[in-house]
């Protein structure tokens, strides 16, 4: 992807993403299957010169960004019971940043583990429980719960949930 911005500046603003997924599921029966992706998400942003300006000739490029995401996850989706679902998983992610601005070259991992359990009790019933435990490189670790109850009519759907999550500040 190419963007050009012009505003009466000796450049336009140029950017390139890139992203890529790759996954499958195996499927053991007809209620068990494992299933993994890996993801990459690159992304470029800078200045391409239009004229001779600050000492840069016609077409050069001067980055000012560069982001580079990598995720992997693997996760089993079990039916213990013809009423339940059961999910065990982890997720790896890498991130980087280069920016011009402020100086940064920084590079941090997250690593999680979770578990949910989903089942059906009495008519319109389900109840769904999840923990997951997030290692942040910098921020270390973080426990978050989920518990979902629906009550589920007909067409209708009511739903009450508590959960927390974790997000790396910046």
């Amino acid at each position: 992807t190419r963007a050009d911005v012009t505003g009466g500046t000796d450049y336009e603003m140029r950017y390139k993403g890139f992203r890529w997924n790759i996954g499958g599921i195996y499927k053991l029966t007809a209620k068990n299957s494992i299933q993994a992706d890996f993801t990459v998400d690159r992304f470029r942003y800078g200045k391409e010169y239009d004229v001779v300006s600050n000492g840069f000739p016609i077409g050069e490029y001067v980055q000012s960004k560069k982001q580079c995401m990598m995720e992997g996850q693997v996760k089993a989706i079990l039916g213990f019971t013809s009423n339940s679902t059961t999910i065990f998983g982890v997720d790896w992610r890498k991130d980087y940043l280069t920016a011009t601005s402020g100086n940064i070259d920084s590079r941090i991992y997250s690593l999680a583990a979770y578990a949910q359990h989903e089942m059906k009790f009495m008519k319109d019933w389900t109840v769904t429980l999840g923990l997951r435990l997030t290692h942040h490189e910098t921020f270390n670790n973080h426990l978050t719960p989920k518990a979902t109850l629906m009550y589920a009519p007909g067409n209708f759907r009511f739903r009450a949930t508590y959960s927390a999550g974790f997000r790396a500040p910046g």
